[in-house]
């Protein structure tokens, strides 16, 4: 990551409050592009209690990494950029069975995603370790935290962004072949989890949902 200011230095220009105190060391730096975010955006930042996240973070986290990498981790997700976010996020725990990572792009793929995965021992990404720190995580999905957003970085956090990265890191992690449900080519497939897959060498068989009106039908018929 590219590191250039304290967030001493940050802290006491936009007075951001609630930040935990081993961030304010002289030698814990933040991100460029997170300096940039916060400059930007410094009025929002100022109701974020960072102390309060991180350490919430790091109880989530613990197990699959320590504690200084979880402080990094949840520094990034702030970063406004994927490869940013992934670098530190691939870190967490993503692993699924041999032939067991699913894939969706769409609300109804998701569920078809999710009970196709415990009706075969696979996993969805928010079934992972990893993916439930973020999918379960109050203050991620609050929006009066102003982390909740997608696709709207000027309203907080994008989330967009981290589960792209997330997305990425968990199509890393996949094994043998992949299983794709997908209403339409969602965005962060053909961006993040594809090139991915592809660059892996993992096949991966795409189910067109969009017309599936019998989710537990469907799913009997084509694991029969």
């Amino acid at each position: 990551m590219n590191f250039d200011t304290t967030i001493r230095k940050i802290s006491d220009d936009f007075s951001l409050p609630n930040l935990p105190k081993i961030w304010l060391s002289d030698n814990v730096k933040l991100p460029k592009k997170l300096v940039a975010y916060i400059r930007r955006n410094s009025g929002k930042f100022k109701d974020i209690n960072f102390a309060k996240g991180i350490e919430e973070f790091k109880e989530r986290t613990a197990g699959q990494v320590a504690g200084k990498v979880a402080e990094e981790i949840y520094v990034s997700l702030y970063s406004e950029d994927v490869n940013t976010v992934y670098k530190q996020v691939k870190k967490l725990d993503f692993t699924t069975l041999e032939d067991g990572a699913v894939f969706y792009s769409g609300e109804r793929a998701k569920k078809i995603a999710w009970l196709y995965a415990l009706k075969t021992g696979s996993k969805a990404i928010e079934q992972t370790k990893g993916g439930m720190v973020f999918e379960t995580w109050d203050w991620f999905n609050n929006a009066s935290h102003k982390v909740k957003s997608w696709g709207k970085p000027d309203l907080g956090n994008d989330q967009s962004i981290v589960w792209a990265a997330l997305s990425k890191a968990y199509a890393g992690k996949a094994k043998g072949s992949a299983t794709v449900f997908q209403e339409k080519v969602g965005e962060i497939f053909k961006k993040c989890e594809k090139p991915m897959l592809d660059k892996k060498g993992i096949e991966y068989k795409i189910y067109d949902v969009k017309e599936v009106t019998n989710i537990k039908q469907f799913i009997a018929e084509i694991i029969n």
